[in-house]
């Protein structure tokens, strides 16, 4: 028997709710994901105890444990900026000339893969035109930000002495022991998770392979690479001159951060890269690879009545001469299908 199935048969046998036994069931499935020693280790930490012993810890580790996530953004975004012009450089396509977007809340979802959200902190550095954003996601979300002004050099001090300072004040306050989620590669954090883990704290890391500190992923219960997950929180806005499959969408007023999330649904649901351009408050042009990619589109948006769909130029006669040219294949196989059958009819027939 594996140790999943010990720990629901333990689970099963104690004297406790359905509600609450079902709890515990769904709380170890979303947090094997992403620490696959967690069976394991409860398994051990139960052997210790009686029956109301191992009640009490269960209800310690599925009730009170939450995932406290903080993020460097100037750390994370200035690393991602260069894995995500990697990826578009194979499409031919130029990062330096597209306006690059973080949708936070997927990011954090990603992190938090189904747990209890904890203290969400985000520090970045900033100019002032991203203010809004960084508004949005404290009045809308309720996220912690803190902000960095830059110097009119652009450079940045303080983000990373920003973030220990906090994070220590919330691990040395608590009353339970949590889980620290670091959205941050740089070994200058090295001290905040050895003192974390002294804490009992469990201490994940999630970044991009590349300039990830080696110690900060040896000292992790738990490292988690982004590379393979930035479609689903990483989007970009500007136009896309050489794109043959474009989908415009109009509608009242429609340029709002309600509208880029229904966007980023769309192309996340479809499991494609956000990219679309603004044209004006009421229209927007979105770009795609191929002419699939775009009708699965369409047929998604269809949904929201309020918005009128329309294929761009190029896209209508590409798929016009794409239908074309599958009539003309099929005349051809039916031609030839009409031969063989007659040849074969005459064969079998009238030899």
């Amino acid at each position: 028997m594996s140790d999943i199935d010990n720990l629901f048969k333990e689970i099963s046998r104690l004297n406790i709710t359905v509600d609450e036994r079902a709890n515990f069931v769904s709380h170890f499935i979303n947090t094997k994901q992403i620490q696959p020693n967690v069976i394991s280790d409860t398994l051990t930490g139960l052997s210790h105890f009686d029956d109301d012993g191992k009640i009490a810890l269960l209800r310690k580790l599925v009730h009170d444990m939450r995932v406290h996530i903080y993020i460097d953004n100037s750390n994370f975004f200035r690393m991602g900026s260069q894995v995500v012009a990697n990826e578009l450089e194979k499409l031919n396509v130029d990062f330096k000339l597209l306006s690059s977007y973080i949708d936070y809340n997927r990011l954090i979802k990603i992190v938090l893969k189904g747990r209890k959200p904890g203290r969400i902190f985000i520090v970045s550095s900033a100019p002032p035109y991203m203010d809004r954003l960084w508004n949005r996601l404290k009045d809308h979300y309720g996220y912690d930000v803190e902000i960095i002004k830059q110097d009119r050099h652009l450079r940045e001090k303080g983000v990373d002495t920003t973030l220990v300072v906090e994070a220590t004040e919330d691990i040395t306050l608590s009353k339970y022991s949590n889980i620290l989620a670091l959205v941050a590669g740089d070994g200058d954090y090295e001290p905040l998770l050895r003192k974390t883990r002294k804490y009992n704290w469990q201490v994940e890391t999630h970044f991009w392979n590349e300039g990830m500190s080696k110690n900060l992923k040896d000292i992790s219960s738990y490292h988690y690479p982004l590379n393979d997950h930035y479609k689903s929180f990483w989007y970009f806005m500007g136009d896309h001159k050489r794109c043959e499959y474009t989908l415009r969408i109009t509608g009242n007023k429609i340029k709002n951060h309600k509208w880029n999330e229904n966007l980023m649904e769309c192309f996340n649901t479809l499991e494609l890269h956000g990219w679309w351009d603004w044209k004006n408050n009421d229209t927007a042009l979105l770009y795609f690879n191929n002419s699939k990619q775009l009708e699965d589109a369409e047929n998604f948006l269809r949904k929201y009545s309020e918005i009128g769909l329309q294929r761009d130029q190029s896209s209508a006669n590409l798929s016009q001469q794409q239908a074309t040219e599958e009539r003309e294949l099929q005349g051809n196989n039916d031609s030839n299908t009409n031969l063989l059958t007659n040849e074969m009819i005459g064969g079998i027939s009238f030899k």
